[in-house]
C-alpha cells in the first residue's frame, strides 16, 4: 500500500520496518531538493538550520534496546546479533547516526547495522564517509567495502 505524500516536522519519528519511506528535504540552494529511500528501522529525522550544514539531513536510528547484548562478549558469536538495521539509497546530503558511528553520503546505496559487537556500515554503491564515534577517526568507504565500529571493551 502506498501512502499519500505528507509533510512531517523536523524531529519526527519515522517507522520504516515494514516498508520503504521516501524522504525529500530542502537543500541550502533555493528551491532545490534532495531525496532518499530508507527501510528496515525506526529513525528520527533532523535537519540543521545552519547555513554551514548546507542542507544536511540527519537520520538517527531508534528502536529496540541493547539489553539482549548484555552478557555477550564482542568477539563471541552472540556478539554479532543485529539489533537495528537501516538500509538507504539516497541522492543528496544525508547522514545516518547509529550507536557507534555515523555515515555521511552525497549519492550512495548503503546500510548500517547496530550489532552487539559494534556498528557495521556496508556500502553497495557510491561512497560514504564513516566516523567512528568511539575512536574519533573517519574513513571513506567505496562500493563493496564495509567497516565495523567496535564497541569498546
Amino acid at each position: 500500500m502506498v501512502a499519500a505524500p505528507r509533510r512531517i516536522p523536523v524531529g519526527s519519528l519515522v517507522d520504516s520496518r515494514k516498508g520503504k519511506v521516501r524522504v525529500v528535504s530542502a537543500t541550502a540552494s533555493a528551491g532545490r531538493r534532495q531525496s532518499g529511500t530508507f527501510s528496515g528501522s525506526l529513525f528520527r529525522v533532523n535537519q540543521s538550520k545552519k547555513r554551514s550544514a548546507r542542507g544536511l539531513t540527519e537520520l538517527t536510528t531508534m528502536g529496540p534496546s541493547f539489553r539482549a547484548c548484555s552478557g555477550t562478549r564482542a568477539g563471541a558469536a552472540g556478539g554479532r546479533r543485529t539489533i537495528r538495521r537501516l538500509r538507504a539509497s539516497a541522492r543528496g546530503r544525508f547522514r545516518i547516526r547509529a550507536r557507534n558511528s555515523s555515515a555521511t553520503v552525497l549519492a550512495s546505496v548503503w546500510q548500517m547495522e547496530d550489532r552487539c559487537d559494534g556498528t557495521l556500515t556496508k556500502v553497495r554503491r557510491g561512497r560514504a564517509k564513516v566516523k567512528d564515534v568511539r575512536r574519533g577517526r573517519s574513513i571513506t568507504l567505496k562500493a563493496g567495502q564495509s567497516y565495523l565500529a567496535r564497541v569498546p571493551g
